[in-house]
Order: C-alpha cells, then sequence, then structure tokens
C-alpha cells in the first residue's frame, strides 16, 4: 500500500512540474514567428570584365532583369578575382564566360541561352600563317589576366599576361617580334582607342566562342525565370537588335 501511495505522488510532482514549465514559457503565436525565407529579389550584383563582349553583354543583361522587375548593378574586376568573388557569393554571378566555367567554379550556373559570341584573333605588326593555336608556339605573346579561352589556348608557350587590354596593346604596339590574343571587337576597340596604326588582325581566327551568363547557386530560383527571359529576346530579335545598335556605336 506504501509503494502505491508513493508511486501517485511522484506521479503528482511531475505533473505539477510540467505544469509550471508550461506556464512559464511564453505563448507563440503564429503572427510572431518570422519567415526566415528568402524574399523576393530586387537588386543583383554581377561581375563584369573590362571587354567590349562583357559590356555588350552587360546592356543584354540589364534589359533581360528589367523584365523581371529587378535592378542590376555590375562591378568591374579582374577576371581572377571576378570567378573568385562570384563562386564564393560575394557578388550574384558573372555577366558573361564561355562555357565550362561551372566545372571547376562550382557554385555557378550557367544560364542555358548564349547572350553573346566572339571571335578570338591573333594580333600583330608582322605576318604571319595562322593555322591554330599551334602556330603561335615559335613567339612570345600577351594576353589579357584572367581570360580563359586565352590562357588555355596558349598553355605551355611563352606568354606574358597582363591586367589590362590597353597595356596589352600598347606593349604590342612596342613589340615586332610578339603576337596579342584578343578578341576582333577587342582588338578593334584598343587599336581605335589608343591610335594604334601599326597593328593588323591576324586571319582566320583561332577560335569561335559562345558567352553565357552565370548564376550563384543561392540565386537557382532564379534559374528558370532568366532563362524564359533570354530565350524569348533571342527568339523575337531583340538580342541581335541590342547587338547591332551597340556595335554601330562602337563604330562611331
Amino acid at each position: 500500500m506504501f509503494f502505491i501511495w508513493a508511486l501517485l505522488a511522484m506521479i503528482m510532482r511531475f505533473i505539477f512540474s510540467s505544469w509550471l514549465i508550461l506556464a512559464a514559457t511564453p505563448l507563440v503565436l503564429a503572427d510572431d514567428v518570422k519567415d526566415t525565407r528568402p524574399g523576393p529579389v530586387s537588386k543583383l550584383t554581377f561581375a563584369l570584365l573590362d571587354g567590349r563582349e562583357s559590356t555588350l553583354s552587360s546592356v543584354i543583361l540589364k534589359k533581360a532583369y528589367e523584365r523581371l522587375g529587378i535592378d542590376v548593378e555590375f562591378s568591374i574586376m579582374p577576371g581572377e578575382r571576378a570567378l573568385y568573388s562570384s563562386n564564393r557569393g560575394l557578388l550574384d554571378g558573372e555577366v558573361n564566360r564561355i562555357e565550362g566555367i561551372d566545372e571547376n567554379y562550382r557554385n555557378l550556373m550557367r544560364v542555358p541561352v548564349e547572350i553573346n559570341r566572339f571571335e578570338a584573333l591573333a594580333w600583330s605588326q608582322f605576318n604571319i600563317e595562322i593555322n591554330g593555336w599551334e602556330s603561335l608556339k615559335p613567339y612570345p605573346l600577351l594576353i589579357k589576366l584572367g581570360i580563359k579561352y586565352a590562357e588555355q589556348g596558349t598553355s605551355g608557350m611563352n606568354v606574358r599576361a597582363l591586367p589590362e587590354y590597353d597595356r596589352v596593346f600598347a606593349a604590342l604596339s612596342n613589340s615586332p617580334d610578339t603576337v596579342a590574343i584578343a578578341s576582333r571587337l577587342e582588338g578593334m576597340y584598343r587599336i581605335q582607342k589608343l591610335g594604334l596604326s601599326n597593328i593588323q588582325a591576324l586571319e582566320p581566327p583561332l577560335t569561335h566562342k559562345a558567352l553565357f551568363h552565370y548564376l550563384h547557386v543561392k540565386h537557382r530560383p532564379l534559374l528558370d525565370r532568366v532563362t524564359r527571359v533570354l530565350n524569348k529576346m533571342r527568339d523575337s530579335g531583340a538580342l541581335q537588335a541590342i547587338r547591332e545598335r551597340h556595335l554601330a556605336n562602337l563604330g562611331r
């Protein structure tokens, strides 16, 4: 009998203690719970390389994100630092890069719509026969630091990388035995800007490359929306119209 009374006393003490804990705990209403899910994106900042193709691509992206009600800004920085910042999520992505960047920078997602393209050319003060990248092996080469297609194409060669295209073409103008690598659009622009008359493009192009927009993985919910907008702009001719206006302005 004593055992039963002791057991009942223990149960009553447990119930009373539980009631005290519940009474001391503040009541949390549904309206008091904060929603920690990310809200709608209203502004994004993308890494922008110093180059004519990137500038054109930034104009295209500005128009595309306007259709989504999202404001975009661009942070100009060197190629490697841009990729580091985008991959770490310090920026929201890359304006444009060649296909395959996401193989090494796993936090970047390629938007699967070509927004731009370019021809890579050799530039020099003298004529040489161009038959792919291998034909450049005998010569000292100049490239822009962080430009992946140029780094890949000239791997193992005598290469000097400079941080700006202006410096690449200025150095080329003073180096009669050297060859520089740049896109057709970039080379034309730098020659015009710097007033150089002793540099020529060497045909045919070394390669043709498509350029794609990249988003950081934190913006995965945006990927399909951006893809749809860019597809519509491509199919309607809006992308080509922007490109033609940009090229016309460059020639003025």
